[in-house]
């Protein structure tokens, strides 16, 4: 039963009022994505890991193909960069180390490169009194990872998400709506419900709040945030749907943010339970080249 509460040289300078306007944009350990970008060429590199266990990894895994499933990813490495005020772009990596128990009675572990993902994140309008942030987020996570290692689904699949963001009180509420479209790998993971076939169109979403600095005279330099999300999928034809909550924290201080949190599965292919955490360095791209 599962429980409900789931290089190149940088500048080291970076004034304390350019840090808490560039972390705001990022909410991880949430997967949850906020509708405001950064700054034109404003830079944001995040090194993390993370750890899941008894998740259903990769996509299209059936039901009934797994005893139990140990999964960590080290490093995972992000990068995103402000364009043109009105743009973001996003790359994301991570290495895996996936240690399985089949129910045939046979065992796995591997190591290796995952899916490499690509995103461009736009605004439609900036957050006004009574209007929140708009925008849009889509992208494609490429078939990098070994299909045979079963470290991915060698499949191309593309999502898009629409964005909300609001500031509410003491908090800030962020919404994410979508769609995302799965290549099929066929029977790889065990014997799939075949009622449907060709890819999969789960829809996606997530509701997030964030709080505002905690303690902000007693924490002295470091802004203190916490942070909560319910994130999913459903409609899926092929058992790909289920159900996160995900609870963080961060902490900021200069261009620097170190976050912590831990996710508990509710339905479907989710983890039992998952760990995550990493650094965010948040500097200015023409500093490089000043």
């Amino acid at each position: 039963m599962r429980l409900v509460p789931k290089s190149a040289t940088i500048v080291l300078a970076i004034s304390i009022s350019l840090a808490s306007a560039l972390q705001a944009q990022t909410l991880r350990p949430l997967e949850t994505e906020s509708a405001v970008l950064l700054p034109s060429g404003a830079t944001q590199i995040s090194i993390g890991t993370s750890y899941s266990r008894n998740g259903r990894f990769p996509a299209f895994t059936a039901p009934d193909f797994l005893r139990s499933q140990d999964l960590v990813t080290a490093p995972e490495v992000e990068i995103r960069i402000g364009a043109g005020g009105w743009a973001e772009i996003q790359v994301r990596y991570e290495f895996l180390y996936l240690d399985e128990q089949l129910r045939s009675g046979k065992s796995s572990d591997q190591f290796g490169g995952g899916d490499a993902e690509l995103f461009t994140k736009v605004r439609f309008l900036r957050e006004r009194e009574n209007v929140p942030a708009l925008g849009a987020i889509f992208g494609v996570k490429l078939p990098n990872a070994d299909r045979g290692d079963r470290l991915g689904t060698d499949e191309t699949d593309f999502s898009l998400l629409l964005l909300a963001s609001k500031e509410v009180g003491p908090v800030t509420a962020h919404l994410n709506l979508g769609l995302e479209i799965l290549g099929n790998p066929g029977k790889l993971n065990g014997d799939l419900d075949e009622s449907g076939s060709g890819q999969d169109d789960p829809f996606n979403y997530s509701l997030a709040l964030v709080s505002r600095p905690l303690f902000p005279s007693a924490a002295g330099p470091y802004d203190i945030r916490l942070l909560g999300s319910i994130e999913g999928k459903e409609g899926s034809r092929f058992d790909n749907d289920g159900n996160t909550v995900r609870l963080g924290t961060q902490v900021t201080r200069s261009g620097w943010t170190f976050y912590a949190g831990a996710s508990a599965g509710l339905s479907g292919a989710t983890e039992d339970f998952g760990l995550r955490g990493g650094l965010t360095y948040a500097f200015e791209l023409e500093r490089l080249f000043d």
